[in-house]
């Protein structure tokens, strides 16, 4: 909505994902190792209209995310997704943040 990442997104009427959602950390970026298997919820009316390529940094084992198997746009030290991650249900959240604003 103001830009910050390189894709179009469209409000539909009806859920584009809705339930339980488990991903698995597949490419480089600040916060999570490889390899690492994040569970988390998603609901979100949006979707991705604009199909050209981005780097995605999580492979959606269960769950939609921003389609095609794949969540988690990574634009330099951002990645943003549908899947939602609990605190608790993800103590690697923390360090990761930590680590990440240290630089």
């Amino acid at each position: 909505m103001v830009g910050a990442l390189p894709v179009a997104v469209e409000q539909m009427r009806r859920p584009q994902g809705h339930g339980y959602v488990r991903v698995r950390v597949d490419g480089a970026n600040p916060f999570f190792e490889n390899g690492t298997e994040l569970n988390g919820h998603e609901f979100h009316y949006s979707r991705i209209c604009d199909k050209s390529p981005v780097e995605t940094v999580l492979d959606v084992e269960r769950g939609v995310g921003l389609g095609d198997g794949r969540d988690g746009i990574r634009a330099g030290s951002v990645v943003a997704g549908y899947t939602h991650l609990h605190a608790l249900g993800t103590p690697e959240w923390a360090p990761g943040l930590v680590k990440a604003a240290r630089g």
